[in-house]
């Protein structure tokens, strides 16, 4: 009667090595889906940044044709926060923060009909982010401004 009891224990003790070998084997093939699914969900939220500044551009380049960014605020090249309810409106999470800043490329003097012609680099600059990198992502835009001095 000792044997058979004997080779019960010794059956229940393979089964939990076999087990063991088996999780050990089945964990590389595990971490690598997982860094998959972390590398595609990175990439998903850059592309949806990518998509917001985009959105962001297109909504300050309306405030500016519509006259509701005074000159005064571009000519003078600083840095200013872009509004929370913009970024917030456009699927951003309250913890980004997002700066901009137009910054003068090229001027041409007045010409006969006194328009002034100017070209502005516009820097966006997003902060606060979920991502890998937890520098600040930087986009620029060009931004052809004329000014009529009359």
């Amino acid at each position: 009667m000792k044997s058979k009891l004997h080779r019960r224990h010794i059956a229940l003790l393979e089964v939990l090595i076999a087990f063991a070998l088996t999780a050990l084997c089945a964990l590389p093939l595990i971490y690598a889906q997982v860094l998959i699914i972390r590398s595609e969900r990175q990439f998903l939220d850059t592309v949806q940044l990518d998509h917001t500044a985009n959105l962001i551009f297109a909504a300050l380049l309306e405030k500016l044709y519509e006259n509701k960014i005074p000159l005064s605020e571009i000519v003078s090249q600083k840095v200013q926060e872009i509004d929370p309810e913009l970024l917030e409106k456009n699927g951003l999470p309250k913890s980004v923060k997002g700066t901009l800043q137009f910054v003068l490329k090229q001027k041409k003097p007045p010409n006969p009909q006194e328009k002034e012609l100017m070209l502005y680099q516009l820097f966006l600059t997003f902060t606060g982010l979920e991502l890998k990198n937890p520098k600040p992502i930087k986009y620029e835009y060009l931004v052809f401004i004329e000014h009529q001095l009359k």
